[in-house]
């Protein structure tokens, strides 16, 4: 849904996947509190670089490519979408 929409209606497509996680009961703990997982300075460089470019694309209500944003983390597409599954 949100994928498909354009313009300002990915924008509300995208606001209401918001509403509608914030308001679910139905939800898993994915970490504790206080988790701190430990970057190398090269791991932290490549985590902002991606999360830099993604916020860019949202900013400019742009598609993101898997191979786009593979290629800033220095890393081949498959295994891209691998560590991000």
């Amino acid at each position: 849904m949100v994928f498909q929409a354009e313009g300002l209606n990915r924008i509300i497509a995208l606001l209401k996947c918001l509403v509608a996680f914030s308001e679910t009961t139905d939800c898993i703990i994915l970490s504790s509190i206080g988790f701190n997982y430990n970057l190398s300075a090269a791991e932290h460089d490549r985590i902002n670089c991606i999360y830099n470019y993604i916020i860019l694309f949202v900013i400019l209500i742009k598609k993101i490519y898997l191979n786009e944003i593979a290629n800033l983390a220095n890393l081949a597409p498959t295994l891209f979408a691998y560590i991000l599954n």
